[in-house]
């Protein structure tokens, strides 16, 4: 029973961090009091709540798995009760490496 448990501990333990994947669009840690950041991803508006580091601090950390192939235009802004800062920028491309060539059988 106990190896069971075990077991189940380290399943939910990869389930978890399945849940979320490389890579991630992050900022620097500000000890500011944000409540939220404005993530504007190619145009389209995305709500992401800080991450709290532990130590006073926190940061942005947007998920970026489910971006599509192609070149990506990011604008973030830090969000507290009093308003909205401005918009740092930031622009990627994700892409796939082509296929391997000079396949053959080799002694």
């Amino acid at each position: 029973m106990k190896n069971v448990l075990i077991l189940l501990i380290f399943m939910l333990a990869g389930l978890t961090q399945a849940a979320s994947a490389d890579p991630f669009l992050v900022c620097d840690p500000t000890s500011e009091q944000i409540t939220e950041y404005v993530v504007l991803q190619d145009g389209t508006e995305h709500i992401s709540a800080p991450e709290d580091l532990g130590n006073g601090t926190v940061r942005l950390k947007y998920d970026l798995a489910g971006i599509a192939i192609g070149e990506h235009h990011f604008e973030v802004a830090a969000r507290n009760d009093w308003g909205t800062s401005a918009y740092a920028t930031f622009d990627c491309t994700k892409s796939i490496p082509g296929a391997p060539s000079g396949l053959r059988l080799q002694e």
